[in-house]
């Protein structure tokens, strides 16, 4: 067999092309051949080629130094602009997923600094003032939470001093922006909370001064068409007044301050304007004006969380029921949320529908149950419940008895004279509580009965009448209905 002559190029080829397993066959032939062929220009091709290859590597590695380099100096300015607090040009390059998971492992290895890229993204001028403003809201929350009542109040001043203060020539203040209301709308009620808080914890006077400054910025948001600020003020304002049992200035502010529309501030705050509307009407002696506001601020009271609130609210109800002679549903008393602080007043409720005028005596005398309707700013509506219970029992005496003495009146009402019981019996005739006669000389009380209505012929003359206009009205019907002529069908075709 005879072989091909090959040269030293084609070897080096076959050595690049074919596998490794024939790299010994490749090797044995170049033996035999020998390398007596390879001319000078095949030597200056691989001498031409390899200088190639040297240049090329000689170019990447300056390129990876200059990469380097490049990147070195991103670190070095991104370093500089943090620690001059400076926001930073330069992009995350981390998915969402990666960041993430950077962070963890930052905060186990306790390294909390932030990254370039997060300072970028986090820098205060990046975002609206309204964020800001959010932030701070909730750090107050945060302060009355763990009873940094002063700590609260420092920040609150100092967001509302950046709200109201005077903006620069050519830009628009914050608290004419519309979206600033809500914002300064909460902070006044936080305001409030705090304030009150430190008050009680200290024992002093702080809800003059502070309602002398709401009732300023409550002419101010009146003017500015600010309605959440407006109803916010407003609430804290007549909260005040109840607080330090000012009814009649209380009333005054209640009757003449504006209040915008119901359907344009939240729900929450609806309910408490309404609450303090009906409690100083029920203290007023306004008791029907009272039920009504009461009654609806019950409906729109929130479900869930405010408990104090609705236990307030379901109190000042009951009172102001109790005091147009209604008797409070059973299941007012039986909501789990409000259950708790409402024992009291569920046994007022019993004395007044049973008429027990014993059982009502002996709950005033209870210290505790008085000291109970004081702290709640409604022991004098109660005590003008007793004229309810008298008259509760007068009506379950004249239900039970035709006829019955007045001294055994006024024993069951626990009357000590027996002119109390003439005089109660006597004004009970007068205002229909009760359908009865006093004979003044012998002192003996006697229910009249009314005739019932069936034993007369008033019930068949409504029923003929009902009758008539029923006949009638088919009469009518008749007489104006139209019916088709005979060639109806003919003259349709």
């Amino acid at each position: 067999m005879i072989r091909p002559q090959l040269t030293g190029r084609m070897l080096s080829e076959a050595v690049e092309i074919y596998a490794p397993q024939f790299r010994a066959e490749i090797e044995k032939l170049s033996q035999e051949v020998g390398r007596n062929d390879i001319d000078d220009r095949e030597t200056a091709y691989f001498e031409k080629l390899a200088a190639k290859k040297a240049e090329e590597q000689a170019k990447a590695e300056a390129a990876a130094a200059a990469a380097a380099e490049t990147q070195l100096q991103a670190k070095r300015m991104a370093l500089t602009k943090i620690q001059s607090k400076e926001p930073v040009d330069t992009a995350s390059k981390l998915t969402p997923k990666q960041q993430k998971k950077k962070d963890e492992e930052d905060r186990k290895a306790g390294n909390t600094q932030l990254p370039p890229q997060r300072v970028q993204r986090l820098h205060p001028s990046r975002y609206p003032p309204e964020v800001s403003a959010f932030f701070r809201l909730l750090s107050v929350y945060l302060a009355l939470d763990r009873g940094l009542e002063q700590r609260g109040l420092e920040l609150l001043r100092s967001l509302l001093a950046d709200i109201y203060a005077q903006a620069e020539p050519g830009r628009e203040p914050l608290a004419a922006r519309r979206s600033f209301d809500t914002i300064a709308a909460r902070a006044r009620m936080l305001q409030a909370t705090a304030t009150e808080r430190v008050g009680a914890a200290q024992n002093i006077d702080t809800l003059t001064a502070l309602r002398e400054e709401f009732l300023v910025a409550f002419a101010a948001a009146v003017r500015a068409l600010h309605e959440q600020t407006q109803a916010s003020l407003w609430t804290c304002i007549a909260r005040s007044f109840v607080l330090q049992r000012r009814y009649e200035q209380a009333h005054s502010f209640v009757t003449q301050a504006p209040f915008p529309k119901l359907d344009r501030v939240p729900a929450a705050v609806c309910a408490r304007h309404l609450y303090y509307t009906g409690f100083v009407a029920c203290t007023q002696l306004r008791y029907a004006d009272a039920v009504d506001a009461l009654l609806h601020a019950y409906r729109k009271a929130p479900t869930n969380g405010s408990v104090g609130f609705n236990q307030a609210l379901v109190k000042a109800l009951v009172c102001a029921q109790l005091a147009v002679g209604t008797i409070p549903a059973r299941t007012l008393f039986a909501q789990p949320r409000v259950a708790a602080g409402l024992g009291p007043y569920l046994q007022l409720t019993n004395c007044v529908r049973r008429g027990d005028v014993r059982g009502f005596s002996r709950l005033m005398a209870d210290t505790t149950a008085v000291n109970f309707f004081r702290a709640d700013g409604l022991l004098s509506v109660v005590q003008r419940l007793k004229e309810s219970v008298l008259r509760a029992g007068l009506r379950r005496i004249v239900q039970c008895y035709a006829q019955i003495p007045l001294a055994a009146v006024a024993d069951r009402l626990a009357l000590d004279e027996l002119l109390d019981a003439e005089t109660i019996v006597l004004k009970g005739i007068h205002d229909g509580v009760i359908d009865a006669r006093l004979d003044l000389v012998t002192k003996v009380l006697t229910a009249t009965r009314k005739s019932s209505i069936t034993t007369c012929q008033v019930p068949q003359e409504a029923v003929l009448k009902r009758i008539g206009y029923c006949l009638e009205l088919r009469d009518q019907v008749a007489t104006n209905m139209r019916f088709p002529a005979p060639n109806y069908n003919e003259l349709n075709v």
